[in-house]
């Protein structure tokens, strides 16, 4: 009998991902050991880790039968971040003609994508979009992002569409160079940026139509999001603990606390560069920053964009227009956003302003931002904290 194949394993402590490569075959021989050694390893580098990604490589693996699909099939119920990564053609056949491909990312190898002589048509601090043809674009992540990065935008993607959220179409990820890559459709349609620097006497209606869409998509109930409250307090919170004084603290924690459970659709970056206007209605893009929540994270997220981080760059974003409207815009937002919904608007703006500024002060604390700028912020924030 033949001695079974040690798998090789690697942990990047830095992104917190593990890679196990799988054997040449998996099937009843082997797949009891396979899934133990997996284990064990999932046991000593990623018991705990809820942000790291595991990577099944089956760069070598040429056959794997009905037991060794089990195997996946059995990760795939304790780890959610899971991809099967470099499979060739008759395994990726197999694998989606048994249903694998449904619940588990399932990649073939990364083609090389050259995005040489294409023109950039828009992007942001993350990424860069690539027009290729008339039908596709090519959104490049940059280099800080990771595979699991695209793969999770790539997976919102999918679940926005079967939940009835209407958001581009995704197809192949790619990599260039060191970067990696997804291709998109390419929407043929006027963003609300795009109306609103046309004619700005559009403003109302456009804001109505926003607010209507930002109402539907939060009614909706992805489950298996993250808690958009969680991430705040992670990823904000926590952070600046220990920048601004304790009685300040309190006062943003206090706030933070009165925020009401929600479990609704949140974007995370709904600013109207990122919605389409089509013959349907709405249409989102950018999903990568998509959570679950009370609807106020949305209205944050947008009082960031428009409003707070002019604090620390009075460059207008060309994409959404000058930076004299965002005032005008916000508060019509807010104001169609508020009718009917018996909030007080001063409290109302002030946990949404308290909020956002909080996020701008991390953002230039971590971004090294300099000095004037972030102490310019701080003043900003504990000003609205006074109130």
């Amino acid at each position: 009998m033949e001695e079974p194949e040690i798998m090789n394993i690697f942990y990047d402590s830095e992104n917190k991902d593990l890679t196990i490569y799988l054997p040449q075959t998996v099937d009843s021989n082997n797949n009891e050991e396979v899934l133990k050694e997996i284990k064990e390893a999932i046991a000593a580098y990623f018991a705990e880790e809820k942000n790291g990604f595991l990577y099944l490589d089956a760069k070598d693996t040429k056959y794997m039968s009905s037991a060794g699909i089990r195997v996946i099939i059995i990760l795939r119920k304790t780890i959610e971040n899971l991809a099967i990564i470099n499979t060739e053609q008759m395994l990726y056949e197999t694998l989606s003609l048994t249903g694998v491909c449904g619940i588990v990312n399932v990649l073939p190898p990364i083609k090389e994508f050259s995005i040489e002589n294409f023109e950039i048509i828009g992007g942001g601090e993350n990424s860069k979009v690539y027009r290729i043809n008339d039908d596709k674009i090519c959104k490049l992540f940059s280099s800080k992002n990771t595979l699991k990065d695209v793969l999770r935008e790539k997976n919102m993607s999918y679940k926005a569409i079967e939940f009835g959220i209407p958001t581009a179409l995704s197809f192949q990820v790619i990599k260039s160079g060191e970067q990696y890559g997804l291709i998109y459709e390419m929407l043929d349609y006027r963003t609300l940026s795009e109306i609103l620097i046309d004619d700005f006497e559009k403003m109302d209606r456009v804001c109505t139509d926003y607010v209507k869409f930002l109402d539907e998509i939060n009614s909706v109930v992805i489950p298996g999001l993250v808690d958009a409250k969680d991430v705040y307090e992670n990823k904000v919170l926590n952070r600046i603990d220990g920048y601004i004084e304790p009685a300040y603290m309190q006062k943003l924690r206090s706030i933070f606390d009165a925020i009401p459970e929600g479990n609704g659709f949140v974007h995370g970056d709904l600013h109207f560069a990122n919605l389409f206007k089509t013959d349907e209605g709405m249409m989102i893009i950018d999903m990568d920053s998509a959570k679950s929540g009370d609807r106020v994270w949305e209205m944050a997220a947008m009082y960031s964009t428009f409003m707070g981080f002019r604090l620390i760059s009075s460059t207008d974003v060309v994409h959404l227009g000058s930076i004299e409207n965002y005032p005008v815009i916000f508060e019509k937002i807010l104001d169609i956003w508020n009718r009917n919904k018996g909030y007080d608007k001063d409290t109302l703006l002030k946990n949404i302003t308290s909020l956002s500024l909080a996020r701008v002060l991390c953002y230039a604390i971590s971004h090294n931002v300099d000095e004037e700028k972030t102490e310019l912020v701080k003043k900003e924030l504990f000003q609205i904290l006074d109130k």
